[in-house]
């Protein structure tokens, strides 16, 4: 007994210095993505640090020891995409899926391989997909997976049409004398799209090849057939392939008498992954050559990641990211991953299948970073920000990464030389910082914005000479502050990098929220509570409240959650917290940024009022191991951990029974009260003790307790 409790004493320390140490050394990640022209640039990288923040993305060549130099005062993303040469953004940029025949989707919108008959079947001990049972022709034996590929290549200096290969892996047992002539089956490639005829839409279909295979194609082994592909003058023109049930379908016909086995089909871009990934006897060479690049920079200290293959938007780029970040974190000198900025689409969803789980599983990244720009120039709401789908995005996000980085909109594109938005406007204040807080709510670990400086681009849809838009930074024209820097640098600044970033690094999203919302045009009502969380507010008014629920990740018993007001107005509300079937009497609400509190018995109402995009962190737990004042009388029992101050206030009695660590003071004030129960163990840590102002103290007379008298 003696020993265990020795052993909890040490563990209890160690928590308690860990605890230390994780809030002094883990600092909120705050930063920017920089143009590459302005790697050089004094000024720019002047007004980075003035909005104390301490991360970039930037451009960086490794043997540029100037722009080295002006950088090591950040946390480093480098972004290097000049030339084929650039191995890691360059093999990123690859396609490349296999789909297995035993994959068996059985809802016809979603991406899959599908079969219209056959059944399980083994050639060569190889379970696949068969026509086993089949005794006539099955068109769309196998079919699918039904995805949007890319058309062409998405680098910065190529943009050239995609050359695709298709491999169908496939075997044949013929039947008895069936003659080398006859056609097995047919393999092709189509695509499938929704375009639109008039004002009505149809799904449209085009086989871009397809091709016969007959008895004597085969072997007696498993054989590769090959169709390639590309999309040709489809790829300028409007359609589309991400509804559920469109984009490249791979299909096999049957057509034989015997029984013909699908292994697989694989696809993958011909100038990339297949010239330096397929052949094995060139992909050691392709592997050392991503070894080299992530070796040059073995000496910048401050990278983190190496970016790569920016928002990837089909499944096909998903495995060349995985397969070249294992290579960096696995076997080279430094170790650092690749991140991209992940756009998840509008509604979350491509192919009938929503893109984070999919991006997660395939791609792996160690960081999901998301882009979502909710401020479109066509919904210039006046009421209500336009963050519906941001929610629904941020959701799927922190699902799947729980330390997720997030994007901000912090620019606008206009026609230029006017000031019209074309896709995107820039936000006011407010509403950017609704967006950020929306993001900090569902637990994200990191915001780099996007952009910080104003520049001139080029919109082929538009058309006309270059430029004909302008991007709209954080920087105006000539590198000037604009209204959003002086919001960064004087309001949102000190609070991410003060209590509020230091807090939220600590805490985890629960994924559950509470939302009330009362919009009268278009006319909505949503309440919704959450575990110990309800609001409420008058309801004549409109208003629009989003709370996530988030976890303290070293004291399960220390909740949190991060209030927003999404709407465009100064609102008013009403926070009921309810640990009715709690185990503990008094319970603190505490503002985290201004430390104001109370204390309550298991069930409490406050009224609260948030300016327009606001958001307030709460912090809410039992007194007895977080800190704070005992009103109410309590008891206590099993093991409980003290980490905060507390004071057992005037008129109240706090009763101690089992295991107490005492990690911070104990006050009793005079009037409080604190009775130790025969048999109980006080373990006193980091020089706690028990400050006596007057109260009353009564604990057996074998347990020794450090206390001071005042």
């Amino acid at each position: 007994m003696k020993f265990n409790l020795i052993i909890l004493f040490v563990f209890i320390f160690l928590a308690l210095a860990l605890q230390k140490e994780i809030h002094a050394q883990n600092i909120f990640l705050y930063g920017v993505w920089l143009n590459n022209e302005d790697s050089n640039n004094d000024t720019v990288y002047s007004s980075v640090r003035s909005l104390g923040m301490n991360t970039v993305i930037q451009y960086a060549p490794y043997n540029n020891q100037q722009i080295k130099n002006k950088l090591s005062p950040f946390n480093l993303v480098v972004v290097k995409e000049d030339s084929p040469a650039d191995f890691i953004s360059y093999y990123s940029r690859g396609y490349y899926t296999k789909w297995q025949s035993l994959d068996n989707q059985l809802n016809p919108v979603k991406v899959g391989v599908q079969h219209n008959g056959g059944g399980l079947g083994s050639f060569n001990s190889v379970p696949c997909w068969s026509s086993q049972g089949l005794h006539d022709s099955m068109p769309g034996l196998v079919k699918g997976p039904d995805y949007r590929q890319d058309k062409n290549y998405r680098l910065n200096y190529d943009k050239s049409l995609i050359n695709y290969t298709s491999n169908f892996n496939l075997a044949y047992s013929p039947a008895t004398h069936e003659s080398p002539g006859n056609i097995v089956c047919r393999i092709g490639v189509r695509l499938k799209s929704l375009v639109m005829i008039g004002d009505k839409t149809r799904l449209d279909s085009v086989e871009f090849i397809s091709k016969n295979i007959l008895v004597s194609d085969f072997s007696a082994a498993f054989k590769k057939f090959t169709l390639g592909y590309d999309y040709g003058s489809l790829a300028k023109k409007v359609y589309d392939d991400t509804a559920p049930g469109t984009g490249i379908e791979f299909f096999v016909d049957f057509l034989g008498q015997g029984t013909l086995y699908i292994n697989y089909i694989e696809v993958y871009d011909n100038a990339v992954w297949g010239t330096h990934f397929i052949d094995d006897s060139v992909r050691a060479a392709s592997i050392n050559n991503i070894k080299t690049v992530a070796d040059n920079y073995s000496k910048w200290t401050n990278l983190q990641y190496f970016y790569a293959a920016d928002e990837p938007q089909t499944i096909d780029q998903y495995e060349p990211i995985r397969f070249v970040d294992s290579i960096l974190t696995d076997n080279t000198s430094i170790h650092k991953p690749i991140i991209s900025a992940f756009y998840p689409q509008w509604d979350g969803g491509r192919n009938g299948e929503f893109t984070a789980p999919e991006y997660k599983t395939h791609a792996n990244p160690k960081t999901i970073m998301t882009d979502y720009y909710p401020f479109w120039a066509e919904n210039n709401y006046t009421t209500e920000f336009d963050l519906r789908w941001l929610q629904v995005v941020l959701q799927q996000i922190s699902h799947e990464d729980k330390h997720f980085w997030f994007m901000p909109q912090a620019f606008g594109e206009y026609l230029w030389g006017k000031n019209i938005p074309t896709h995107w406007r820039k936000p006011s204040n407010i509403e950017l910082n609704a967006s950020i807080m929306l993001a900090l709510a569902h637990g994200a670990k990191g915001l780099i914005f996007w952009k910080m400086t104003t520049t001139d681009g080029y919109e082929e849809l538009l058309g006309g000479p270059y430029p004909n838009i302008t991007f709209q930074g954080i920087l105006g024209t000539s590198y000037k502050p604009t209204d959003m820097y002086y919001y960064l640098k004087n309001s949102f600044s000190p609070r991410i990098n003060g209590i509020l970033g230091t807090t939220l690094f600590n805490l985890e999203y629960s994924e559950k929220f509470v939302a009330l919302k009362k919009i009268s045009n278009p006319n909505m009502m949503v309440n919704t509570p959450a575990e110990y969380l309800a609001l409420s507010a008058n309801l004549s008014s409109d208003c629009n409240f989003h709370a996530g629920l988030l976890n303290d990740i070293r004291f399960p018993m220390n909740k949190y959650f991060l209030l927003v007001n999404l709407f465009s107005a100064r609102c008013e509300l009403k926070i009921k917290i309810d640990f009715t079937n709690g185990n503990y009497t008094n319970y603190f609400i505490k503002d985290v940024e201004t430390g104001g509190s109370k204390v309550y018995d298991k069930i409490i109402e406050i009224p609260d009022t948030l300016d327009a995009g606001e958001g307030k962190l709460y912090n809410t737990g039992p007194v007895v191991l977080f800190g704070g004042d005992i009103k109410y009388n309590e008891s206590i029992s099993g093991i409980n951990i003290l980490s905060g101050e507390m004071t057992i206030k005037s008129g109240a009695v706090l009763t101690v029974s089992g295991t107490y660590n005492i990690g911070k003071n104990i006050t009793i004030d005079p009037g409080g009260k604190m009775i130790v129960t025969a048999g109980t163990v006080l373990n006193f840590l980091n020089g706690a003790t028990i400050i006596n102002m007057g109260g009353t103290l009564i604990a057996p007379d074998s347990l020794s307790l450090p206390h001071k008298f005042n």
